[in-house]
């Protein structure tokens, strides 16, 4: 595994450019899912190590990393050169909230990949605060409450249970989000 030292002493592996360039965040169930994920189950490790890799990019310590951070930060950290168009379509995969700056935990989703986060502990957490009411289920209302965040429609709420309701009830029981979360994962 090759790596490159960022921010002196701290060594940063190349696969997170790798998962970088591949990461999408897919469905906006997904996007859910791993923004909490990111911003709520992180293991202390997991933190330490990508925290100083994130503040190193920030240059202009605002919390926040624009295409130029982005840009700048793989550049120097990892020798790798992104291109405008290359930018414009990372920060469409991953940036989720659609601010153009990508957040501590869109940075995070990024760089440990899918295959990391939507572990099945971290899949049953997600689910059990998705499932507001503890009913084994995650109904339309409970869905609109977590999508709130992200501005749907009611319309598209239906969209989203539609998508992932194998068994046609109106609902997302556990194993109909776990399939969800783990298709197209690599």
């Amino acid at each position: 595994m090759f790596s490159r030292v960022c921010s002196g002493s701290h060594r940063v592996s190349l696969p997170i450019v790798y998962r970088f360039f591949r990461f999408s965040a897919g469905s906006k169930l997904k996007r859910a899912a791993c923004s909490f994920i990111a911003s709520q189950l992180l293991t202390q490790e997991e933190k330490d190590r990508l925290d100083p890799i994130f503040r190193s990019m920030d240059l202009d310590r605002n919390g926040k990393l624009s295409k130029a951070e982005v840009k700048a930060g793989f550049l120097q950290a990892f020798g790798t050169f992104i291109s405008d168009q290359e930018i414009d379509e990372m920060f469409g995969r991953i940036d989720c909230d659609g601010t153009g700056e990508l957040e501590f935990s869109e940075f995070v989703m990024a760089a440990l990949g899918q295959s990391h986060l939507l572990d099945m502990s971290r899949l049953r957490k997600v689910f059990a605060w998705f499932d507001k009411d503890g009913s084994g289920s995650v109904t339309k209302s409970e869905l609109q409450e977590i999508f709130a965040v992200f501005h749907a429609a009611g319309l598209e709420v239906d969209n989203i249970i539609s998508e992932v309701d194998y068994n046609s009830n109106g609902e997302i029981e556990f194993d109909e989000f776990y399939r969800a979360m783990v298709a197209g994962v690599h």
